[in-house]
Formats: C-alpha cells, structure tokens, sequence
C-alpha cells in the first residue's frame, strides 16, 4: 500500500475507532478469509492471488467479498454498536494482480435510517413515474389500435400487429354493395363547401352505423359513393340478405335526413354476390379493399340503376328471393361480361 496517499493509509488504521465514517484499503482475500478458516474456493475467489493483508478488517469482511466482476456495493452490515457499513468492493484497486480495493462506507445507526426512508421515498416516486408512464403509453397505445380499426377490419388490425406484411384472400361467397347519392354535384350546387361536406358526413356516418349494427364491412368511399362488403374478411352465410337488410335502411335513413332539405335526395344501390379478392393495399394510407367480376358488376348496375332502387344481380336474387320480395326488371349490357338479369329489390316479404 506503499503507493497509495499517507491521507489514506493513515485513515485506514483507525476508521472503526474514530468518529471518520469513510475508509479506503487494499485486502488480500487469500488472508483475509483464511483468517476465519474459510477458503478462496467456498465465494469463488480462487483467481486471486496475494497481496497486502489487512487482518484486523478480516472480520467484516469475511463472507462479505463478491464473485470477481464490476465493482459491487454490498448490502450494509453492522460493525459495532449503532454503526452500520456499506462495502463498497472494487475489483484491481491497487493496481496489484489479485488485489480488491475496499472502500467502507461507514455511518450512525441514525444516519442509516435516514438514508434507507430517503431511498425508500426515491423508490416510490420513481415507481409511481414509471407507473404513470405505463399508464401513458398504455392510453397511447389504445388510441393508435382504435384508430387502426377505424380504418381497417378487426382481424386484419390483429395480423399486422402480428407481423404479416402481405395480407390477401380468396372468398368464394361474398356480396358486395355500392350505393350513391343521386345528382349530388347538382343538388349541391349553391351550397358551401362546408355544407356539402356536412350533409355527405351525416348521410355517410348513418351509413357507417348502420354497418356495424348489421355486422358488414365498410370498403370505402369515393366522393358521393359508399361501398361496404359481407362476408370479408370474415366469412358470414347470410351475407346477401345483411346488405339487402342494409340497403333498406340506407334508404329509410336518407328519407330523414331528405326531411330537413328543401330539395330531394335519393339513392342508387346495387347488390352483387359471388367471389371476391380482399386484402390490404400499400403501407402509407392504405385501405382494405375487395375486387373481382362481381364487383365490377356491382358498380356498373348502381349507375344503371333508377333513382331511389336497389338494383341486384341473378346470383344475389338466388339467396334472397325467400326472405325478401323482388321484382325482374330484366337484361342489362355490362362490358366485360354480356347481358345480365337483373333485379329489383322491393321489401322484406311477411
């Protein structure tokens, strides 16, 4: 110890017997536990090798020194009446191979007690920290899935967060239904901005209401144009008759919202049934979107069909001529695909 400071040699001999509360040595722990009959190899300590011996601190150090690693700050012990310890362990504090600098660390029972309730008070408001940011981050979260639903299906919400990156599916039955508000570029024209938008977003949020009532899956709009789905992306057997229940209220809904306009406002709607392609599109403003024939037919019979109808394909007329009345209207050209049957939905039948 030759070459540490005489402040700190001088102190050492005397810290237990003074009022000092800080001491700083070198041990050897070879001697020091063979002091008390202990071995290097019972606290694993067998690496080391010798070094300066300080004997009469041997006794509080005894069972007390570590694994060799990182510097450690023990547990604090008694070291005579009302006198506590914290033990401060150093791995290569002299310089010398095998060698430990022990710095204690050594305070009134008083002082103890005051450090340990100011710990403690540091403990419970760090804790309550973490816990309110728990809390913020949990709220956070809570918002972006909402969000996340808002614009995509529950289920497909559950595979992104899952990881799938490329979402995509095949269902053989499903129907699809677009419907527009009739001449609403020319029923709008002397209005605001801001009250074509309002009168849209009140007819559409009914819309949106009415989908989850009904437990159907909106696709999209595209301006005056609303489109839903049944059957995706989770499969669903009466999902002809869901939109043809959906389509009937759409139509009850506009006739009240009609009632505080001064001009009339009417729908177009078209029903389609057969297999369709869902899936998600892009990665920056993306949508869950469904294509194929059915729905291009769809589309091509809500233009075709009169003001204030719901207009429906052969297959669609299949699944609901039972549950609801219908009437033929008759054959209408679609590109793509010829001449088509198509249908006039007209109520539910008693």
């Amino acid at each position: 110890m030759s070459n540490w400071p005489n402040a700190i040699t001088t102190y050492i001999g005397d810290w237990l017997n003074t009022s000092r509360d800080m001491a700083y040595f070198c041990v050897n722990a070879e001697g020091a536990i063979g002091e008390r009959g202990g071995s290097l190899g019972k606290y694993g300590l067998d690496a080391l090798g010798d070094g300066a011996n300080i004997e009469a601190h041997a006794p509080y150090l005894v069972g007390l020194i570590p694994s060799p690693g990182e510097p450690v700050l023990l547990e604090s012990v008694q070291v005579g009446p009302e006198r506590y310890a914290d033990v401060h362990v150093i791995p290569g504090g002299s310089g010398a191979a095998g060698d430990w600098a022990v710095l204690i660390d050594c305070t009134s029972a008083v002082q103890l007690h005051q450090r340990i309730q100011q710990a403690t008070n540091e403990r419970a408001l760090l804790r309550d920290q973490l816990a309110a940011q728990n809390r913020a981050i949990r709220t956070e979260q809570e918002k972006s899935e909402s969000l996340l639903e808002s614009i995509l299906p529950k289920a497909i919400v559950g595979q992104l967060k899952a990881g799938q990156t490329k979402i995509a599916q095949t269902f053989d039955q499903a129907s699809v239904l677009s419907a527009e508000v009739v001449d609403f570029s020319m029923m709008t024209r002397s209005m605001s901005p801001t009250q074509k938008v309002d009168l849209l977003n009140e007819v559409f949020t009914g819309f949106d209401d009415l989908a989850r009532e009904l437990g159907v899956e909106k696709i999209k709009t595209l301006g005056e144009v609303y489109e839903v789905a049944a059957g995706v992306p989770t499969a669903m057997v009466h999902h002809a008759s869901a939109l043809a229940e959906m389509a009937l209220r759409m139509q009850q809904a506009v006739m009240e919202v009609e009632a505080g306009l001064d001009k009339p406002l009417r729908l177009r709607i078209a029903i389609g049934t057969g297999p369709v392609v869902a899936g998600v599109i892009g990665t920056w403003k993306f949508g869950y979107d469904v294509w194929g024939e059915i729905v291009n037919t769809t589309n091509a019979l809500r233009v075709s069909a009169p003001p204030g109808s719901i207009q429906v394909t052969e297959s669609a007329f299949a699944l609901l001529r039972e549950k609801f009345l219908l009437e033929e209207r008759g054959a209408y050209f679609v590109k793509g695909e010829g001449e088509v049957i198509t249908y006039l939905l007209q109520g539910r039948r008693m």
